[in-house]
C-alpha cells in the first residue's frame, strides 16, 4: 500500500516522490527501482521516501514496480 498524502491505498506501478509512504504487510515484498539500482523490502514495516534516496546522482526518480 502507498500514501502519497491522500491515506494507504493499493500500490500498483508508480513515479514515487518525497515524502510518499510505503506500507509492507506481514509475509509480503515491494521492489523499488531507481536506474539500474533495486530495493527490495520485504520487512513489516512502513517506509518513507525521503530526500537522500539511493539514487545515483542525477536520477531523482525512484519508480515503484
Amino acid at each position: 500500500m502507498i500514501d502519497q498524502g491522500n491515506g494507504f491505498v493499493s500500490a500498483a506501478a508508480m513515479n514515487l516522490e518525497v515524502g510518499d509512504r510505503l506500507f509492507i504487510g506481514n509475509d509480503s515484498m515491494t521492489t523499488v527501482y531507481c536506474g539500474a539500482r533495486q530495493i527490495t523490502a520485504s520487512k513489516a514495516n512502513v517506509y518513507t521516501v525521503v530526500t537522500q534516496t539511493p539514487c545515483a546522482a542525477g536520477e531523482k526518480t525512484a519508480y515503484l514496480a
